[in-house]
């Protein structure tokens, strides 16, 4: 087999879909401008192994997507992180994958079903079962189903075989001591990987900052691979917090990095519809971000994504509808940047990095309040950020979910109302009562789990709640669930732009 590339100059910088044809040698990659493509593999992102290689499927830490030849198979890896995935379309003659659920569907002459109000539901049923959970799968608009990995390598082979490979580790966590330098040795990996001159296009570093935890601890990693700036928004989501007041520039000045500071609201005066590819991955909540594009294009951004999980002394679960961090896949392929998810390596050991936070040895690091992360707070603090400049309230700039629709700005509202007029089907009785005894099952779920948790607290023990019904029985549907279906529609309008993919029937 062999990699046969054509590169799209129209296409985001870092999309891209393969194609691979029941025994044909050739292999056909579509692919963005900022692409890195050789004869043996192509990629888009960072690994702590050596460019020169070219094994970003063997790498204990990858933040970016890739494709590998092998003899008569490809092995396609995703990152080590849970945030992005890759997506597959199969049928009897060929196998397509992509970085890009709109590339693989605009590739295939499919699309999102317009009625299908499930999406992001499905979606953060998928996150909730976990990082050992590595597959699930999408209704599409032909009755296809558009298949879903995450933190896996999958090998496809000349027989449109595909087949999950379980990515190697880290090494276990033992001890704070030799945690954080297995963060560093990692991070100082990947950046020069990202730093190679090998490559075509390099990417150097540059870290987001908050008033919060992780990304000031993050900030402090990236500082020791070289980064020198930083940026921030110093308004918080409105809804949260006592104060609105969440710039990092204070933690980021201790650090001695200069910072750049937007503002929260900037989408709110782009043209277009700028919230259509934040919510084509999510619910729109991380459309924050496009403040700060200028600042992320052809750059390693450190951001402080997945210290919620990791590092919270106790544990930390989001809220059920909560998809932060999940939305930003196509606006990052779009502007050309590495997502640096440093609280991400190691993740699968989070048990036992929970445990190092409650050592006698970090007591000190301590606040002993319901937000309260010894081990980033120790970090920080270590390298020189006063304990008052950061971690004090929780806080954050994440959108609240834009299926409010009242968020959207006038054009991307009028254009959603349009599009939800005539997708959005009313639920029939049958679905209605399907939806009150989901719901009645789901409170007695929640109301076991509050039992088991009080219990295993009075014994001096933590448990993690368990939900076995659909995060869909939340909440009534409303037409603001298409939220997804409208931002995927016009993300396959974006790549079916390009004459060489077909448009969606």
């Amino acid at each position: 087999m062999e990699f046969q590339f054509e590169p799209i100059e129209s296409l985001p910088r870092l999309a891209w879909c393969a194609r691979i044809k029941r025994e044909e040698d050739g292999v056909v990659v579509r692919h963005g401008p900022w692409v890195e493509t050789r004869p043996t593999f192509f990629c888009e992102g960072a690994w702590n192994g050596e460019f020169a290689e070219g094994r970003p499927d063997l790498a204990t830490v990858f933040m970016g997507s890739a494709g590998v030849l092998q003899d008569d198979q490809i092995l396609f890896a995703s990152p080590t992180h849970p945030l992005e995935k890759l997506f597959v379309l199969r049928n009897a003659d060929e196998v397509l994958v992509s970085n890009s659920l709109a590339f693989v569907l605009a590739e295939a002459g499919d699309g999102c079903d317009p009625t299908y109000p499930n999406y992001v539901y499905d979606l953060l049923d998928f996150d909730a079962k976990g990082l050992h959970c590595h597959h699930s799968t999408l209704p599409t608009a032909r009755g296809e189903k558009a298949h879903l990995y995450k933190r896996c390598n999958l090998l496809v082979t000349r027989g449109l075989g595909v087949e999950i490979v379980t990515k190697p580790p880290v090494s276990a966590p033992q001890g704070y001591d030799h945690y954080l330098e297995t963060l560093r040795i990692c991070v100082k990996d990947t950046t020069d990987n990202a730093l190679s001159s090998l490559r075509k296009r390099t990417y150097s570093p540059v870290a987001t900052v908050s008033s919060g935890y992780d990304s000031t601890a993050c900030a402090v990693l990236a500082r020791e691979v070289g980064c020198k700036k930083a940026v921030t928004l110093p308004t918080a989501n409105l809804s949260r917090g006592d104060s609105h007041d969440d710039s990092g520039s204070r933690a980021a000045g201790a650090l001695g990095l200069l910072v750049t500071e937007r503002d929260w609201h900037a989408f709110e005066h782009k043209d277009g519809f700028p919230e259509a590819e934040f919510c084509a991955c999510g619910n729109g909540q991380d459309i924050n971000l496009l403040a700060m594009e200028d600042e992320f294009s052809g750059r390693m951004v450190f951001t402080g994504c997945r210290g919620d999980y990791v590092w919270e002394r106790l544990g930390y679960e989001f809220p059920w509808w909560s998809m932060t961090s999940y939305g930003v896949t196509e606006f990052r392929l779009r502007v050309g940047y590495i997502h640096m998810c440093a609280a991400s390596i190691g993740e699968v050991f989070s048990r036992a990095i929970h445990e190092i936070s409650q050592l006698d040895e970090m007591r000190i690091w301590s606040i002993c309040e319901d937000y309260d992360r010894p081990i980033p707070r120790r970090i920080a603090e270590e390298a020189g950020v006063p304990r008052s400049y950061f971690g004090q309230i929780k806080k954050g700039t994440a959108h609240l979910p834009l299926w409010m629709i009242d968020r959207l700005t006038e054009k991307s509202r009028i254009d959603f109302l349009r599009f939800a007029s005539s997708a959005y089907v009313e639920t029939t009785r049958i679905e209605r009562a399907e939806f009150r005894l989901g719901r009645i099952l789901l409170r007695l779920n929640e109301r076991c789990n509050r039992v088991i948790v009080s219990v295993a607290e009075s014994f001096g023990r933590r448990v993690k709640p368990r939900i076995f019904l659909s995060s869909r029985y939340q909440r009534r549907h409303n037409p603001g669930d298409l939220a997804f279906n409208w931002g995927q529609q016009k993300m396959v309008d974006r790549y079916a732009e390009d004459p060489k993919i077909k448009s969606p029937s």
